[in-house]
């Protein structure tokens, strides 16, 4: 059991979580102390009609092939399966698109934001960052996060609460 988890890429916890499951179904059973498992009949039927019909589940698995079909293309996109805790980070092109719009709205409104001469530099610093992150083949989400938050309280901070509400609405997405 603990070789073929480890073949499979699973943890010791993991592995012991299966195969508990497994053997409360009697789809496998223990042969012997040390981790010896072997498969049960009723585990070498529910194999057999897995593989005799790929695109049904059986009463334990889902199917055994998963298809997906997709017409037209396919840009920025994520699928993700069989996963825990797992989290897909890539910033999308609406994402990045109502970024750049937003960026470019503030630069032009930069010289009517009432703030100190310091707060100013590090709102364009901010501004720069984003920017560059944007232009990264791989953008770093939480860093874009921590910059448009940043811009963020600088916004309300000079009383600019229409851009603040905007840099609001762009770090929703970015959560």
């Amino acid at each position: 059991m603990w070789d073929l988890g480890k073949e499979l890429g699973f943890d010791s916890g993991t592995t012991q979580r299966i195969t508990q499951y497994l053997n409360g179904e009697h789809l496998l059973k223990h042969q012997a102390l040390g981790g010896t498992i072997g498969i049960t009949h009723w585990g070498v039927k529910e194999m057999e009609q897995a593989l005799s019909d790929p695109n049904k589940p059986t009463t334990h698995f889902p199917a055994v092939v998963n298809v997906i079909q997709i017409a037209g293309d396919v840009v920025g996109s994520q699928i993700q399966q069989a996963t825990e805790e797992s989290q897909q980070i890539q910033i999308t092109q609406d994402t990045q698109r109502a970024l750049t719009e937003f960026l470019s709205r503030l630069e032009k409104d930069l010289t009517e934001i009432k703030a100190e001469a310091n707060t100013l530099r590090d709102l364009k610093a901010d501004i720069q960052t984003i920017k560059a992150q944007l232009g990264a083949a791989q953008p770093k989400r939480s860093i874009v996060r921590e910059a448009l938050s940043s811009v963020r309280s600088i916004l309300e901070g000079a009383g600019a609460t229409l851009l603040a509400a905007e840099a609001a609405k762009i770090l929703i997405h970015l959560a």
